[in-house]
């Protein structure tokens, strides 16, 4: 790393292989589409705003992000890629915020040596507002695939934010060049919050060194919530609010909506629980595999769920939490029910305890999943710690572990020792 300036960063690396990260939590795929990982690695993850385009999902993964950087050392269905080496420069320069990355990684998977390329530039605008472009590239010497974009958010009024992009993707060969845009709205006031948004994502997009969960879609959202301070029972307040969500494909077929409501009471003590209620149809264009084990056919399917989400206050000894969701899809039920606790012995020592219940009863089969996690962290000085992360996925019949000490030897300086075994 070196400081080229007071507000610019240049980061290398060189065949680095990322072995101090922690590995990814275990998850069971309930739904058509792909699994979305959290990026873990230090050297994406220093800066990464600069670097975001695109849209995030709600409680769901996003619809499409120009460049996610998952997609740079790791195979989804593979493995690592190793990673021979990379830079990037990110900070400020007047009134611009501004990331360059390039990076590469070494034939694997039957893949040749791939080079990665993005540039980003956004520039302030009045009221915290920006207007930005990307240029996203990927490619090696069989295929190539490039993703170039603008967007925006604006601040016409103190309360109301404005947002949008626009981006075309361009691939070698056959196929791949299409356009994706969104436009959007947020409202915020003491009370009450509001927000719309429309995306169009063509059947041919595709952005190889990005995310993108479905195309050849068109879809409209909206949600409301309004928030109570009742002043009785000890609550501090209470949120009501509804989704709307309907989604077709370019040629106006319907494909999905739904509508929920639901409220959310939050006391004094941060406790807070959370309950939804949801209604709406699937149309499952092209049959797949429910987490890989049951078939669910082609078909237009009514649709309902009751979802709940509970936490205790951060300030507990024991901080629990809940999450549950009950649903009547795909002809069948399919249903998910997670509890988790975290608890600190002294002030040395810290547990985390998860739990996870997927089960699903369709017309073609039925599957129960149980995972299991115990993460935990031991402080043995300010400078050194042991952290810990064991897995158990009934589905794989599957048990992974992963022990990281770390000790920092001088300030912005560390060495890992790490024990991975499955």
């Amino acid at each position: 790393r070196y400081g080229l300036t007071e507000n610019l960063t240049a980061d290398f690396t060189y065949r680095t292989d990322f072995a101090q990260v922690e590995v990814d939590e275990q998850q069971v795929n309930l739904t058509r589409f792909s699994l979305f990982f959290p990026e873990k690695r230090e050297f994406f993850l220093e800066n990464s705003g600069v670097f975001a385009f695109g849209a995030r999902g709600q409680f769901e993964p996003p619809p499409f992000l120009a460049f996610f950087s998952r997609s740079i050392g790791i195979n989804a269905d593979s493995g690592e890629v190793p990673l021979l080496g990379g830079g990037r420069l990110t900070g400020r320069a007047g009134s611009e915020t501004c990331g360059f990355l390039s990076a590469m990684t070494a034939s694997r998977y039957g893949d040749p040596r791939t080079s990665f390329n993005v540039a980003r530039v956004k520039r302030d605008l009045w009221r915290a507002g920006y207007v930005g472009a990307i240029l996203v590239d990927r490619r090696n010497s069989e295929t190539a695939n490039t993703v170039g974009g603008v967007d925006f958010s604006l601040w016409p009024l103190q309360k109301l934010n404005v947002q949008g992009f626009g981006a075309r993707t361009s691939t070698k060969g056959s196929g791949g060049d299409d356009l994706v845009w969104r436009l959007g709205a947020d409202y915020q006031s003491t009370n009450m919050s509001a927000s719309l948004s429309h995306i169009e994502v063509g059947p041919e997009v595709e952005a190889s060194a990005g995310f993108v969960t479905r195309t050849d879609v068109r879809r409209t959202q909206g949600n409301a919530r309004y928030v109570f301070r009742p002043h009785v029972l000890n609550l501090r307040r209470i949120g009501v609010s509804t989704f709307n969500d309907y989604v077709a494909d370019l040629h106006g077929n319907r494909l999905d909506w739904s509508v929920s409501g639901g409220a959310s009471p939050t006391w004094n003590t941060a406790d807070n629980i959370a309950t939804f209620y949801s209604v709406g149809r699937n149309r499952v264009t092209e049959e797949f595999s429910l987490a890989d084990t049951v078939l669910v056919p082609v078909g237009d399917y009514p649709t309902s769920s009751l979802s709940i989400f509970g936490s205790s206050g951060a300030g507990r000894s024991v901080v629990l939490n809940l999450n549950a969701d009950f649903r009547h899809q795909f002809g069948g039920t399919v249903n998910s029910l997670t509890a988790g606790a975290t608890a600190n012995a002294g002030t040395h020592l810290g547990f985390k305890v998860g739990y996870t219940r997927s089960d699903a009863s369709l017309p073609n089969g039925a599957f129960v999943a149980h995972l299991v996690s115990l993460r935990t962290t031991y402080a043995i000085t300010t400078r050194a710690a042991l952290n810990s992360l064991v897995q158990y996925n009934s589905l794989d019949r599957r048990v992974s572990a992963n022990a990281r000490l770390g000790y920092t030897f001088r300030p912005g300086s560390d060495i890992f020792f790490v024990l991975n075994e499955e």
